[in-house]
Parts: structure tokens; sequence; C-alpha cells
């Protein structure tokens, strides 16, 4: 359902009773810039799925139905893949239950939504141990998350491989010490974070792969990648941590196989 424009019933008719008496059987669910003229359809689908293992709900407004969606997002236990980047409404409360009904949760994308402080720290503090692939690129506020967020996180999510913390100006050295403590970090993105000081770059020797995009100088580029032989520096331009299509792909969503119908 990515980009589908989901109008009013014609005719000034009010919008058909869905029936959900059942639970409906979706495991994959691709809601990317959907755009409904009336969110109750929304929520009435999303109170239907209770299988779901994938799912994305970028671009979408969940306004005060936030808790509502955020609730029946929660009540999928399989859930491993979930992208809510550039959402509108959800806050700490609807955090709290994505954070606590989806235990099995790797791959998150939070990037370039409306997330305050509080919901920032209720996230970071209460995410499930599963998570191994995180993006808190951007937010509302860039500079709701802080070092002190970024310390709950490495509590909560020991076990990261990837992380995106991009365009989050509050982060400091502190932040990147803490960053730089997890034990299975292999690719860490810190675009246009410009409370760390460049030379402290040189401490990601471990890792595989570093963005530090608008960080650094074009003679300090070439200072990072001489002192990190082993790590890829600025390799990749974009993320796409649990995006139902990554290019080249354009006939699958999570890697499985869709059909183009026309």
């Amino acid at each position: 359902m990515a980009d589908t424009n989901v109008e009013q019933w014609p005719y000034h008719s009010s919008i058909p009773q869905v029936s959900l008496e059942y639970p409906l059987l979706l495991t994959h669910l691709d809601l990317s810039r959907a755009v409904f003229s009336d969110r109750s359809l929304l929520v009435k689908i999303m109170k239907g799925c209770t299988s779901l293992q994938a799912l994305s709900m970028e671009g979408q407004d969940m306004g005060e139905d936030a808790a509502s969606i955020c609730g029946a997002i929660g009540r999928n236990q399989s859930l491993s893949r979930l992208d809510l980047s550039m959402t509108v409404g959800i806050n700490a409360v609807a955090a709290r239950l994505i954070c606590q009904g989806c235990p099995i949760i790797q791959h998150l994308n939070l990037s370039w939504s409306s997330l305050d402080q509080e919901t920032i720290l209720t996230f970071c503090s209460n995410l499930p141990l599963s998570v191994t692939r995180l993006n808190m690129a951007g937010s509302l506020n860039k500079s709701s998350l802080d070092d002190d967020a970024v310390e709950k996180l490495v509590i909560s999510c020991p076990n990261l491989k990837e992380l995106d913390l991009s365009d989050n100006v509050n982060i400091t050295e502190k932040g990147l010490h803490c960053i730089n403590s997890l034990p299975q970090l292999e690719s860490l993105s810190l675009n246009r974070c410009y409370g760390i000081p460049p030379m402290n770059f040189l401490m990601c020797g471990h890792l595989y792969a570093l963005n530090v995009f608008g960080c650094i100088t074009d003679s300090g580029l070439v200072a990072l990648k001489n002192g990190l032989i082993e790590t890829e520096v600025n390799g990749v331009v974009f993320n796409y941590i649990a995006k139902p299509t990554v290019p080249p792909a354009v006939t699958s969503i999570w890697g499985r196989r869709t059909k183009d119908f026309y």
C-alpha cells in the first residue's frame, strides 16, 4: 500500500464498516506515505494486525490516534522490522507501548519523526535487547537526543551492530565514548553531529564503517582516512534500516517478492 491514496467513500456516505472479527493474516505491511483521508480506517487496519513481522509507517500522521495505533503495533509480538521514519504524533506513552509490546524487534527506524525529548528518552530507555540496527537520525528538535539519551540507549541495546544518530547536535565526545563501548558495533553514522570534535573520530578504528559527512574539512577527512586504515570513512550516503524496499530492488518488500498490477 505504499504511496496509496485512500480516499473517502464516494457519494458523501460514511466509510463502510470494516469487519475485523478475525485477526488479519498479514505478516508484512508497507504503508509508506499512504494517505488516509479518514484516519479511522488506518486505526481499524492496525487493530486487525496481530501477526506482523515487518511494518512501515513512513510519513504517517497519527495525530490523536497515536496511542491507539502504537498500541496496536505493540500487539504484534513477532515484529522484527519497524519503520516509523517521518511520522507525526508519537509521544512517550505511544513509544512505551511499542517498546513493551515488541520484544524481538531487530531493525528500527525513527529518523526525522516528530519526537520530543521525553519520547526520545522513553525509546532509549525501553528498547529491547534484540535491537541490532537503529536509525534515530534527526528529530523534531535536533537537540533532543543528547549524551544522556545515548548512555541510556547503549545500556538498553548492547547488541547494536549498526547505528545512525546523524543530525543530533547535542551529542559530544562523551556520547561517542559511550557508543564506542558497544562490543558488536560495526557501522556508525554521525553526520552533522557538530558537538563532537573531529579528532575524536580517530577512536573509531575498530569499526567497519564510519560516516561523518559535514563534521570535518576536506583536509581533516584525508587525515581521518589515513588514521583509520581499516575503516571505510564516508562510504555510505543513505541509510536503509528497516526500509521495505532497498535499491536496486523495486518489486520486493523486506526481501519478499511482490507483484505489480497495471
